[in-house]
């Protein structure tokens, strides 16, 4: 996070100017500690972020079997959870992205 230099309030990460004050924000330096925990959740969501691809395609793929041998109760859970990794692989992405220019003091 970013600091603002006046009032001392918290910055978006991504702001060159205080939102409040419009002076220069002070970014804060990473130490190596926090380094290797932001990589290792950057590995994280990326091992998610494939988890859930995964999940879109193969509860798509056996909902569409589950209707095609009429097994109604099957293709609505395997839909459900292609639904869900539908929806958690583009937040799982999104959390790696700000993860990475975190890393990289923006």
């Amino acid at each position: 996070m970013a600091r603002c230099p006046s009032g001392k309030k918290e910055a978006p990460a991504d702001a060159e100017f205080c939102p409040y004050c419009r002076k220069k924000v002070e970014t804060k330096e990473l130490g190596p500690g926090e380094t290797s925990l932001i990589q290792d959740e950057i590995f994280k969501c990326l091992i998610r972020e494939a988890g859930s691809a995964i999940l879109l395609v193969v509860g798509f793929a056996f909902g569409a079997w589950g209707l095609f041998y009429d097994y109604t109760i099957l293709a609505v859970i395997c839909f459900v959870a292609a639904a869900l990794g539908l929806v958690l692989g583009p937040y799982y992405a999104n959390k790696r992205q700000k993860l990475k220019q975190k890393l990289k003091g923006r």
